[in-house]
This record gives C-alpha cells, structure tokens and sequence, in this order.
C-alpha cells in the first residue's frame, strides 16, 4: 500500500472530528429515546389510571411491555442488520418508534397501549443492535469507548427529561388525563428530527468489506478520508464469518456480552417503577416522588458519564466489574431493610444502584461492538440484549405485584444475590478490549 492510499485499518487512526461527533450524537439519540421511553410509562402511570381501568396485572404489561418487543427487534433486526446493512435498521427503527408513541397519545383502553408499548420496544431494541456498531466501526481505537460511552449517556438524559417534563405538568396543574397524553406522546418530536437527520450516516465500511461489497467500500471510505475510490486498498483477503459464527466460535464473547448486559437490566424495578413504589409506601407525595426520581436519575447520568471519560484508560473489564458490585450491594441492603428504611436513604441506595447501572450500561454498549466479526456483531450484540430485555421485562413486570403482595423487599433481595453470582462468572469469562484493534481482538481473545 502506497503512503497515500488508506486501508481499512486506517479507521483506527482517525482523528475524532465533527462527523464522528456528529454520528456519535445521532447515534446516542436512540438511547435518549430509549431513556425518556423508560421513565414515561412510569411517570404517566398514576395520572393514566385516572382515565383508563388499570389492574395490577395490567400495569406491570404496560411499565415492561417495550422489553418484550425489545426481544422481538434485538432478535430479528439483529441477524437482519448482518444480512442486510446496519443503515437500513438504523434510519427504520426511529420511525417506527415514532409511530408507536404518537398513537401512545390517543389510547382509550389498557389493551391499546400495551399493544403499542410492544411496537416501540421492538424499534428499540432493532436500534441498539445497530446504531452503536456503526458509530464503533467508524471510530478510532483510542476515542472508541469514548465515543459510546458518550453516546449511551443520552439515556439517562432522556429518563432526565421525562422526569422534568412530567414535573413541569404537574406543577401547572394539567389535568391527569391530559399529562399522561403528553407524556407518552412529546418523544415523536426529536424521533422526527433525527429520523431526517440519519439519512446521511454511511454504512459500515467493515460491513460492506465482509460481504464483498467492494465499489461501496470504496466510496464510503474515500468519503470518510476525502479521497478519490481509487486510493482505498483492499486486503489481500477478506474474511466474511457470518451470524452461525457467533455459535460456533464466538462463544466466550457472547457470555462476555450477554452477562454485562444482564447486570444491566436488573434495574428495571427501579427504572420504571420508582415513582410508584415510592408513592405506595407513603414516603413521598407524587410530585415529590418525581423530584427525588430525578435526583437518582442524576446518579445514572453521573455513572454513564465516569465510564465515557475513563473506560479508555482503565478498561472495560475492571469497570464492568466495578459497576455490577456497585449494583448488587445496595441491591441487598434495601431488601433487608425495605419497610423501615427512610425515604431519604431509599433514594440514595437506588441512586447509587443506577450510578453502577450505567457505568454497566456504558461498556456493555462497548463490549457488544468490539468482541464479534463485523458480519455478525448484530447478531451477537443481539443475543446480549435480548436477553437483557427478558430480564427487564420479567423483573420489571413483577415489581407491581410484589409491591401488591408485600414481598418486594425479599424480592429485591434475591435480586441482589442474583447480581453478585453474575459478577463472579463475569470475573472468569471477560476479557479486556481496550485500545485494540477491531481485527486484533477477534483474532486473540475474542473467542
């Protein structure tokens, strides 16, 4: 290769600039979406019981129904984005997600809803099985944790934004019926934005490569290094794996990944349900309850935020396994001590629960994009939150009726136990990633 030519390896060379910042934004806006569609449904579900006949069967189905689609989308879109292209997904799964919560706005029965929370988790989880690898694929190998850490901070600023825009209701006092309408129904706003907005994100240069999509390679990466198609070299030999890959040789990598992203989702009692486990227990008024839901949303933003800035250096591996101790921990002690324990202190225990949450959240988002071959890095991201999504929805959608029986605290508490066995496998089974290569780790450790 002549020195003026770029190969695919210069892509971990790149300096971080205004595209890469720009995708890493349109990327992480997925995940805000994500965050505000997780908190919503929790903050709209008292004021929607004013208007609609909700059972406690019913509302664990609406607070945890987008985990079930999430399965559904993560699962199909998955091995579709392999076969077909990242970009496709990407640009289609926000629409339908914006679909889904402007019909949110106009539901008259329990069933309704619950048929559309499942539509929305599908378009969630078909974006996380995409969008991440495709900011990856792009970035540089010192700034790769960087940048998705950057942008699964979105999440929490979304949850945040729920939170102050059902607050900001509440405050002006609206009517309950109108509250939950808005709510549900405001996040088709920036949907429409960056669906517009995505167009313009290039396909996997990786991707193309594996599947012998030469001409496209060419352009994309001579758009990407503003060059002429003619100065991109081609390897000598391109390998092309496929999604049978993941079963067959990729198996430690997928435990690494599914394991980091199931720690992530045992929060779901937490994440959807705070306002109402805090309002049930008669610590906090409704609105006060919001409030304190946002000062441990702050914690979430604060643990995204410390595993964006240092993941790079310290490692995937050690963060991973920092943050689901931080999880298991105060897991156990709010089940030991549930019906006596002040507001106060609940509020900082599931704060500091959602700090290590996100600090998982953030190199499990990594970790997905960087232990498979770029032709099923889909599918194999796939599988993590799939399962990640059955855990949120089976945790999440019995919260409701263990709140309803009075057994939370032994539930919470197995729980917690559930997290520290996770984090002992996860000390044998992971490996480290940082400032490698995409190629260098499948061809050492990713296997």
């Amino acid at each position: 290769m002549s020195k003026d030519e770029v190969s695919i390896n210069s892509l971990d060379q790149r300096k971080i600039g205004h595209d890469l910042i720009a995708i890493m934004v349109l990327v992480g806006m997925g995940s805000f979406l994500d965050g505000y569609d997780l908190l919503n449904i929790g903050n709209a579900l008292p004021f929607l019981t004013h208007s609609i006949s909700v059972t406690p069967l019913e509302s664990g189905l609406i607070g945890t129904m987008t985990y079930a689609g999430g399965i559904i989308g993560a699962a199909i879109f998955g091995a579709f984005a392999d076969l077909r292209g990242k970009k496709g997904i990407f640009m289609v799964d926000l629409f339908l997600f914006l679909i889904g919560s402007l019909l949110s706005a106009f539901v008259y029965n329990a069933l309704e809803l619950i048929i559309l929370r499942f539509f929305i988790g599908v378009a969630i989880g078909a974006d996380i099985v995409s969008a991440p690898i495709l900011l990856s694929d792009l970035s540089p190998i010192i700034g790769r944790g960087l940048l998705l850490g950057l942008s699964s901070l979105l999440w929490p600023i979304g949850a945040l934004t729920s939170v102050g825009i059902s607050y900001l209701l509440v405050l002006m006092h609206f009517s309950p019926y109108i509250i939950w309408r808005v709510i549900l129904g405001v996040a088709v706003i920036p949907a429409a934005v960056v669906v517009y907005l995505r167009r313009k994100v290039p396909e996997s240069p990786r991707w193309l490569l594996s599947k012998g999509r030469i001409d496209e390679y060419k352009k994309v990466m001579a758009s990407l290094f503003n060059i002429s198609p003619e100065k991109v070299a081609i390897p000598n030999k391109i390998k092309s794996e496929g999604i049978i890959s993941v079963f067959r040789k990729y198996k430690r990598s997928t435990i690494y990944s599914a394991i980091a992203w199931i720690t992530a989702g045992t929060t779901s009692i937490f994440t959807i349900f705070t306002p109402t486990i805090l309002h049930s227990l008669k610590l906090l008024s409704y609105s006060g309850s919001l409030l304190f839901t946002s000062i441990i949303w702050l914690g979430a933003l604060s643990g995204s935020l410390v595993a964006s800035l240092l993941q790079d250096r310290i490692g995937r591996k050690p963060f991973l396994l920092l943050s689901i101790a931080i999880m298991g921990v105060p897991d156990l002690i709010i089940g030991l001590t549930f019906r006596t324990l002040p507001a106060i202190w609940m509020v900082i225990l599931i704060a500091i629960i959602l700090f290590g949450d996100f600090m998982n959240v953030s190199v499990a988002y990594t970790i997905q994009t960087e232990v498979f071959p770029p032709d099923a890095k889909s599918a194999g991201g796939g599988i993590g939150f799939t399962v990640n999504r059955l855990d949120s929805f089976l945790l999440g959608f019995y919260t409701p009726v263990a709140l309803t029986l009075g057994i939370l605290g032994d539930y919470v508490i197995a729980v917690g136990i559930g997290i520290i066995l996770l984090l002992v496998i996860e000390v044998f089974i992971g490996f480290e990633t940082k400032q490698r290569s995409l190629e260098d780790i499948l061809e050492t450790k990713g296997r």
